[in-house]
């Protein structure tokens, strides 16, 4: 059993309603992988804050009114991923969006800084099309639609 702590993140799945979800491409040990935006929670942070400041920071959006839904948690054990940690759980948290132009309080330096490459809409569709990027959660495409107006009660739990 390792000693190492889990690294906990919180990522919002900006969701448009023509079903496209904004991800950024971020620079990992293995590659990149494209990912909702979102981050770590700092010493001192809630949750919701934690959430609230990576995205302003990232795309230069304001989270307000209730919490979003909590939709997926994913668990990965894997100390390769994120090194000091045995492994990443990303919290997952649906929001409805219209579709707009994101732009960050960081500067384009400072997120390439974080291995933050750049952001993009996506549909699952195009998910599907471009099989050679690699998306968090894997199967991504294949989940996104299972999110419907009525979302689940209870987190669904990803492993990988």
């Amino acid at each position: 059993m390792s000693s190492l702590p889990w690294r906990h993140s919180l990522r919002a799945l900006l969701l448009t309603a023509d079903g496209a979800v904004l991800l950024g491409k971020h620079r990992t040990p293995r590659g990149s992988v494209w990912a909702a935006p979102g981050g770590d929670v700092e010493s001192g942070e809630s949750g919701l804050d934690a959430l609230q400041r990576e995205l302003r920071e990232e795309i230069g959006w304001e989270l307000s009114g209730e919490e979003p839904a909590h939709v997926w948690r994913q668990e990965i054990l894997d100390s390769t991923i994120a090194p000091g940690f045995q492994g990443v759980v990303n919290d997952y948290y649906l929001v409805r969006i219209d579709r707009f132009e994101h732009r960050g309080d960081l500067a384009p330096e400072a997120l390439q800084a974080e291995g933050l490459e750049g952001f993009a809409w996506w549909s699952a569709e195009a998910m599907r099309l471009h099989s050679d990027e690699l998306f968090s959660p894997h199967d991504l495409a294949t989940l996104l639609p299972t999110i419907t107006r009525d979302t689940p009660p209870n987190p669904v739990l990803l492993t990988a």
